[in-house]
């Protein structure tokens, strides 16, 4: 999972500093996704993944690109969800997968639809 082009940035990577549309690791936040795919492996749901990152001070993925710390020790209002982790844990890109073609719609006003390609190496 070393080079990710990609439309959009997932928690756990980086936009790489020179070529547009490609992810590299964050070293930073790695080990926040890392945590939350052990966890889900051990049996704890979703519920208890928010729990320990809350009590744990983990910023929430709009925390840290708003702040640009992992943890936070004063009290925020950047705290996690479980819609975000079951979105973590099912996105494929954390897997390897290869997702193309994959488009959404810009808007539900509009038949405009965004292309979503993104490839792995």
């Amino acid at each position: 999972m070393e080079n990710i082009y990609a439309v959009y940035q997932h928690i756990g990577y980086k936009k790489h500093p020179n070529i547009k549309n490609k992810l590299i690791i964050d070293e930073q936040t790695k080990e926040i996704v890392e945590k939350i795919f052990n966890m889900y492996a051990n049996g704890q749901g979703s519920r208890d993944i928010v729990k320990n990152l809350n009590n744990n001070k983990y910023l929430s993925p709009k925390g840290y690109r708003k702040t640009g710390v992992i943890q936070n020790k004063n009290n925020t209002n950047y705290n996690w969800n479980e819609v975000t982790i079951c979105n973590i844990l099912k996105n494929e890109v954390y897997i390897g997968n290869t997702i193309q073609n994959k488009k959404t719609k810009v808007s539900y006003k509009e038949e405009q639809t965004q292309n979503l390609n993104m490839i792995i190496y």
